[in-house]
């Protein structure tokens, strides 16, 4: 996928030509020897189809068809990780427990956008919150991370680590705010580590894979048909779907000549 095009025929051109291979690609992992779908996971989330969401066009087919084929191969090969699993009963004063799976917990987009107005205001009397966090990087955000969360991991830990950490919590929801920026959170992203396994528009596209269950978007993003162009099942939060607290900055005086730029040239 490039990332800038000629014109909307190059795009499609280039859209048939990369569902034709990944067409052709599925197939083969569908009769493919065990061993060869062991060699496979290793690639799994290394390349992604990042760019497919800045085209404007449908992409539940291609996406499907992608998910679907790296659910299968990551299946072949942990089939204890990708069965369905009950969703654990709500004892009386039990709290529901929320997993958020990420690499962003720092001065991120992300973290941003919409991970931190979530996880700051979601009701604590309600909700047990359970950090997992795939990257090494720290800063300040990512302190402040560690303290919202009644637990927070931090990374880099191997598949099976996470794994372990996250079926110890018992999640009754876990959440990937996206997929398509980060190789581990798409392979966690292929196995069913919790009963209900929802994503969002930190990366705006359908998943494609089949063990995601709900996709929360905006409601004022949304077009009548928007269910038509996810896997999930589409959740509308209300307004933008986020809660955002902009940074405290305070304005400064600027003039042109401060920046290099004479009073009679024009500025953009």
């Amino acid at each position: 996928m490039l990332i800038i095009y000629s014109s909307f025929a190059d795009i499609n051109s280039k859209r048939d030509t990369y569902q034709k291979y990944l067409e052709d690609l599925a197939e083969t992992y569908k009769i493919a020897q065990p061993k060869d779908l062991k060699n496979a996971v290793g690639g799994i989330g290394s390349l992604q189809p990042f760019y497919l969401a800045y085209q404007g066009l449908n992409d539940r087919e291609l996406q499907q068809t992608y998910g679907i084929m790296i659910a299968r191969i990551m299946a072949s090969c942990y089939p204890e990780w990708s069965q369905s699993i009950n969703l654990p009963e709500l004892k009386a004063h039990e709290k529901i427990r929320v997993g958020f799976v990420s690499r962003f917990f720092y001065r991120h987009s992300n973290w941003k956008i919409p991970i931190q107005g979530w996880v700051e205001n979601l009701d604590r009397s309600e909700f047990e919150l359970f950090g997992y966090y795939t990257e090494a990087k720290r800063d300040q955000e990512t302190v402040k991370a560690a303290k919202i969360f009644d637990k927070f991991t931090q990374g880099p830990l191997l598949l099976k680590q996470w794994v372990e950490i996250i079926q110890q919590d018992k999640l009754h929801v876990l959440i990937f705010p996206e997929f398509g920026m980060d190789p581990m959170t798409v392979n966690l992203g292929c196995l069913r580590l919790a009963s209900i396994q929802m994503t969002s528009w930190g990366h705006p596209d359908t998943s494609g894979l089949p063990t995601i269950d709900y996709y929360l978007s905006s409601d004022f993003m949304e077009p009548e048909n928007a269910q038509e162009h996810y896997t999930e099942k589409l959740v509308k939060l209300p307004n933008l779907s986020i809660y955002y607290t902009p940074l405290a900055i305070q304005p400064q005086a600027l003039n042109k000549q401060k920046i290099g730029i004479e009073n009679d040239e024009i500025m953009f």
